[in-house]
Formats: C-alpha cells, structure tokens, sequence
C-alpha cells in the first residue's frame, strides 16, 4: 500500500474499500480478466477470493480449468451457487469443498455433467451444511441421498425437484434423520404419494415451505396430514397435483398459508364466501 493519495486502484484500502464496494459488483469473468492485468491486481484478486464467503457462478459458460482457477484460491466461502453450469465436472468441485468446508448453503441445480462423487466430498467433508439444491440433477441417486443422511448432521433446506430416481422409501429416511426440515421442494418428484408425506408431518414439524408441483399421485389426505401437522407451514405449492381438490384447498383459503395450485384465487375466494353463507361444513 502507498501513503497519501492513491496512484491506481490497487492503492486503495483492500477490506474496506476495494472488497466491500468495488469486487461485489464484478462477475466472476471480470475479476479473473482482472489478475492478468498485472501483478499488482493478481495479488489483490487473490486476497479477495481467499477471504470471500460468497460465490455465484450461476449459468455462466465456465469450463474445469476456469473453475479450478478461482475454487483454488477460496478458503472461506459459506455460499457456493454453480447452477446451470452445464460443463462444470466433479474434480474442480471436490478441491473446493475440500478447501472450504464451512459452506453452508450449496447449489448444485442442473448441473448435468456431475456424478456422485462430487456430493460424497460434499456430505463428508462440508459438516456445516444447512440448504442444498440438486434440482433437476439426473445423477442424483437414492444412493446419493444415504450419503447425505449418513454423512450430514443436519439440513434445514433441500431442493430434490425433478431427481425422478428417488421415491417415498428414499425420503422417509431423509425426513427421519433430518427433523428440522424448514423448506423441502419435491417439484416432478412423479413417484411419491401420500406416504411420503405422512412420515415429512411425523418427524418435521417445523417446515415452513412445501413444493409438489407435478406430484400427481398425492391427495387431500397427504395434504391435510401436513397441514395438520406443520403449524408454522407459510407456502404449499400443489400445482399440477390433480388429485387435490379445489373444495380442500377452498377450506384452507382462510389459513394463514400462501397457496399456489391450478385453481385461481379469486374463484376460490367466491366459492368460499358462498359456502359460508350457506353455513355449509365442508371440512375434510
């Protein structure tokens, strides 16, 4: 650092200037351009990626050798979103769970290029864990799942949408380890019924957020068994459920539970007023 007033950018105080109002606002793409402007901006690039805690590469075109370049100078991250990135392999992600294993939150979403392997490294060297996405993962596996529920302490938020090789068998085991549950999205998980959410009601009482979307083999009873069950539940979505009928949904319009379905909520607004005016009991 120089005295007096600055002569380049890298003059700057590094943690109260530079990390905290200019780096935050560059994408990961500029800031690796910006180590090959000199040595200077390398050094303060690597400071940056050492002490950060938050990474979002997100539907960006990067490739192994790119990622391996910045996952290799990180020690500190929480936050790892590589979502999207579709030619994103195991190797460079295993060094970086491996060098930082206080993450917390983990997006592995369509992320179709990966294997198991990678969330072995994950389960087992990343005990902080606390949300994890494997949205649309086709490699996510039944066996997948055991190692999170053998490896992992405990998970507060998990994504399992559209991993259509898991089913109620899998997850009652998940739902048993991790009581906790706060947000669980099933979105297209088409092979689970009612029995998976009977056991989600028995051991996680603290959910706040259920997405089935696609999750054509459940009904009103699974739903009402959460319901029932869950009272801090905040969101349900059953869109594309067709065996959860409007008249169920229409009884739990009056709850405190923001609902997304395939019925419109100003129809069953007014057929709700109706059935109250008609004094009707149309409880499940």
């Amino acid at each position: 650092m120089m005295c007096g007033t600055p002569q380049q950018l890298t003059d700057l105080p590094w943690q109260d200037i530079i990390f905290q109002h200019i780096f935050p606002h560059l994408s990961v793409a500029e800031l690796c351009r910006l180590c090959a402007v000199s040595k200077a901006f390398q050094n303060v690039s690597n400071e940056y990626f050492y002490t950060c805690k938050q990474m979002d590469v997100s539907y960006h075109r990067i490739n192994d050798d790119q990622f391996q370049k910045i996952i290799s100078r990180c020690r500190n991250l929480h936050w790892l979103s590589v979502a999207g990135c579709a030619y994103l392999s195991d190797a460079p992600l295993m060094v970086g769970f491996k060098q930082n294993p206080n993450l917390v939150h983990v997006d592995l979403g369509k992320c179709d290029n990966l294997t198991g392997g990678a969330l072995q490294v994950l389960a087992v060297r990343c005990k902080k864990l606390k949300s994890l996405c494997v949205q649309r993962c086709p490699w996510f596996t039944a066996g997948c799942l055991q190692v999170l529920v053998l490896h992992q302490p405990e998970i507060h938020k998990i994504n399992v949408s559209d991993c259509w090789s898991i089913g109620d068998q899998d997850l009652v085991q998940l739902f048993q380890k991790f009581t906790k549950l706060k947000e669980v999205r099933l979105n297209l998980v088409e092979s689970i019924t009612d029995t998976t959410l009977y056991h989600l009601a028995t051991h996680c009482q603290q959910l706040e957020v259920l997405e089935l979307s696609g999750c054509f083999r459940i009904t009103d009873k699974g739903i009402k068994k959460v319901v029932d069950a869950c009272s801090v539940l905040k969101s349900l979505d059953v869109k594309g459920c067709p065996n959860i009928s409007e008249q169920y949904l229409c009884c739990l319009y009056a709850t405190r539970i923001k609902m997304t379905s395939n019925y419109p909520l100003a129809d069953m607004i007014k057929r709700r007023r109706y059935v109250d005016q008609l004094q009707i009991n149309v409880q499940i």
